[in-house]
């Protein structure tokens, strides 16, 4: 049976080329990370900054479609990305 927790894992923040914000990728913890983001750009390795304010909206606006409403950016933190698109969207 799938835990809760295991859904966060079904994505990982990853660096994008030619962006500087964090992007989602799919990612199998058997394997390495998928070659590119929700967004479809091409994965260069880890993100190098946490999803904060500056996070791909076209990467979790995709995860959250798909059913996905967190990632696990560390082994304390999982981020909202429901509340993450919610602070970024224009009053």
């Amino acid at each position: 049976m799938t835990q809760l927790v295991d859904v966060f894992d079904l994505l990982c923040t990853v660096r994008a080329h030619g962006s500087g914000e964090p992007h989602l990728a799919p990612h199998d913890w058997a394997d390495p990370p998928q070659h590119t983001t929700l967004c479809g750009l091409q994965v260069q390795g880890p993100a190098a900054h946490p999803l904060g304010s500056s996070a791909c909206l076209r990467c979790a606006f995709r995860a959250v479609g798909a059913g996905v409403y967190g990632v696990r950016e560390s082994d304390q933190a999982v981020v909202n990305l429901s509340r993450l698109i919610q602070r970024r969207m224009p009053d």
